[in-house]
């Protein structure tokens, strides 16, 4: 009951922060947030580790650390972090088909080299690496779990500090992912009781 009320919450609270997204695409606080980055925001070693992180942390990490998990049997992982990673990318999708949200820079608000395409609600990063975490915050001894939330948290900095996102992206994203982490994780307990999936 605990885990269908979690979600429950996960799920309210996505569907108010896009609720707002939606009526305030494009508002001065977020808009002065965001120019207010790109103003501090200078080369060196902090630039170049978030553009490492936004172009490896999502996909390759989450996907091949998925993928390792299935190689070496770790079947309570690799499940529903693959349902998870899966479901951040189509409710992502159907949610951005909806609010079309222009990014900052389509807005001309920065001038960033990386631009990156498509609509800015929700983070699709922050979606995808906080669906990994949760997962594997339930599912994997604390020494692996807290430094993957990490990496998590990182891929969610590193967008923002890019510019990619205005911070209300990075928020539904990251609740998008702690829903999509949490129904894969019921999703995978009722296709083990049903006998769907063998486990252990």
């Amino acid at each position: 009951m605990g885990q269908y009320l979690e979600a429950l919450i996960l799920a309210s609270l996505y569907v108010i922060t896009t609720v707002f997204v939606y009526f305030h695409r494009v508002n001065d606080v977020e808009n002065a947030i965001v120019v207010r980055i790109y103003r501090a925001r200078r080369g060196g070693l902090l630039t170049s580790l978030s553009i490492a992180l936004t172009k490896y942390g999502r996909l390759y990490f989450w996907g091949l650390l998925t993928l390792a998990s299935f190689v070496v049997k770790a079947f309570g992982f690799a499940y529903p972090s693959a349902f998870a990673i899966a479901l951040s990318y189509i409710l992502g999708g159907l949610t951005r088909i909806i609010i079309r949200r222009p990014r900052p820079h389509q807005l001309g608000l920065v001038d960033v080299p990386h631009r990156p395409e498509g609509y800015s609600y929700p983070s699709g990063h922050a979606a995808v690496a906080c669906a990994g975490a949760y997962v594997a915050l339930f599912t994997l001894p604390l020494t692996v779990s807290i430094p993957l939330a990490l990496e998590a948290l990182l891929v969610c900095f590193s967008r923002l500090y890019l510019n990619a996102h205005y911070p209300s992206d990075i928020v539904g994203g990251a609740l998008l992912g702690f829903l999509s982490g949490s129904s894969a994780l019921i999703l995978f307990h009722l296709a083990v009781t049903l006998g769907i999936i063998q486990y252990p």
